[in-house]
């Protein structure tokens, strides 16, 4: 009786044992296995982003993500996208791609600087233009409003000295490709995609173009415009 005793108690405790080894099990497992044998760490943004932010490394957090659900391009390093810009919109929270970011253009190189086209040069341009395209910029003939070859521009008796830096144009070639910097509303806002429409559904309207050029290409504009000439912005 005291033996049959005995062995109840000791089956009871290796019962509490082994219960409190199964909870220490789903615990360990819970806290730190799920973590190390299904789940990766990777990196989301703190806070949403719009088209043309600025990602720096701050902006970053580390989560983990079951691996079962993570994209294949998903971001697990800071490196990889830090100085880079949003192409989209990126809510806070989910998993990032390169396909999201591009380099930051906007910075002008050495020499490069921003440049506010004036109104008065612009015969025509999309009203898709966006930050960072590259545009090509078409001489206009004013008076005709049709495209003008670079020498019969050259030509004219009070432009016979028409510095093109050595460059050979003819006529309907793209005098300039340049960079945009921004493109502004009427309050010098920034307009900027919106929605699912993309370049097709915009803040507001554009009223003023900034682009990155050198001194020459600047020159070289002012000369074209002196001479008669408008132009007509495109982009691919």
């Amino acid at each position: 009786m005291l033996k049959k005793g005995k062995s109840e108690i000791i089956k009871g405790m290796v019962g509490i044992l082994l219960c409190m080894c199964a909870v220490a099990g789903i615990y360990y497992w819970e806290s730190y296995g799920r973590v190390r044998y299904e789940q990766t760490q990777i990196l989301v943004l703190r806070e949403s982003v719009t088209p043309g932010d600025l990602i720096k490394e701050n902006n970053l957090i580390s989560v983990n993500r079951d691996q079962s659900i993570l994209i294949k391009e998903a971001i697990k390093s800071k490196e990889e996208i830090s100085g880079m810009v949003a192409k989209q919109y990126i809510p806070a929270g989910v998993q990032l791609s390169a396909l999201y970011f591009e380099e930051n253009g906007l910075v002008p190189d050495e020499g490069e600087y921003i440049f506010k086209m004036p109104s008065d040069w612009i015969a025509s341009y999309p009203s898709t233009l966006r930050r960072s395209d590259k545009v090509l910029l078409y001489p206009i003939n004013e008076s005709t409003g049709k495209k003008t070859s670079i020498d019969r521009v050259a030509d004219k008796e009070d432009k016979t000295d028409f510095d093109l830096a050595g460059k050979d144009y003819k006529a309907g070639d793209p005098v300039e490709c340049l960079r945009i910097a921004f493109v502004k509303n009427q309050s010098n806002q920034e307009v900027q995609s919106v929605g699912e429409s993309g370049r097709l559904n915009g803040t507001s309207n554009i009223v003023s173009i900034e682009l990155i050029a050198d001194i020459e290409s600047i020159n070289r504009l002012d000369m074209l415009h002196e001479a008669g000439c408008k132009f007509m912005i495109l982009y691919k």
